[in-house]
């Protein structure tokens, strides 16, 4: 028996470091400052007063010096597909009705804020939001690619954690229908993704966008994005389901 696994083993490594492997990839220099341009954070204005008093002086130094410092709540990522227009996901911007810290805004990578202006396309149930900004200048928008691939190299791009935008590799696994009605498909990508990525671009390895990320399976590596032709073909008027 020890002399046939032993006659073997040489034959089944060799099988399998002859099987090619799907992997990722890294993004160019050139592609990572495209989409770090055409790339935002979605930020709300902190409060400049407390109207509440304490008995004993709050423990700000366990809170990072950045959220601590920072002027801005940072609650999400949007993205340029066109000079003066802007996708995001719809819960990123549906989480500030009511807010006492008033109107969403985009915060571009020099720290330049830019509020939201008008709403152009919206879908609570699809979970995107096309919008306009207002006193930017013309961005560099991403392009489209309503035709991904299954298997190929995607990089997801987003505000990870609140603390500006980083691009991860992985690759889109598979599709899998809207759950309701079976509608559309939900891509299905295995690029990182973390609170704060809602509303950035699922990009294929050329840079176009393919999706706009929306959610992730809790304690799993397997992430959801909504195919960008649901936005580029939707109508001009608001949906709720």
């Amino acid at each position: 028996m020890t002399r046939s696994i032993q006659h073997f083993l040489p034959l089944a490594l060799i099988l399998v470091l002859s099987v090619p492997l799907a992997q990722a990839a890294t993004p160019t220099a050139e592609l990572q400052k495209a989409v770090q341009a055409a790339t935002f954070e979605v930020v709300l204005p902190k409060a400049t007063s407390d109207p509440l008093s304490y008995e004993k002086p709050l423990p700000l130094d366990l809170i990072p010096y950045v959220v601590r410092n920072d002027k801005y709540w940072s609650i999400g990522t949007a993205f340029a597909i066109a000079p003066d227009t802007y996708v995001s996901a719809a819960h990123v911007l549906l989480a500030t009705i009511g807010s006492q810290f008033g109107a969403p805004s985009l915060r571009d990578g020099a720290g330049h804020v830019y509020a939201v202006k008008r709403i152009l396309k919206f879908s609570a149930h699809e979970d995107f939001i096309v919008f306009t900004i207002t006193g930017a200048p013309p961005a560099q928008p991403l392009g489209t690619d309503v035709k991904p691939k299954l298997d190929d190299v995607v990089f997801a791009a987003g505000n990870a954690l609140g603390e500006g935008v980083v691009i991860r590799d992985g690759l889109l696994t598979s599709e899998t229908p809207e759950a309701q009605d079976g509608r559309w498909k939900w891509l299905r990508f295995s690029a990182a993704a973390s609170p704060g990525n809602s509303g950035g671009p699922l990009l294929d390895a050329s840079g176009q966008v393919i999706g706009v990320v929306t959610a992730k399976s809790p304690n799993e590596n397997l992430n959801y994005a909504l195919p960008i032709g649901r936005v580029v073909d939707a109508s001009g008027k608001a949906s709720f389901d």
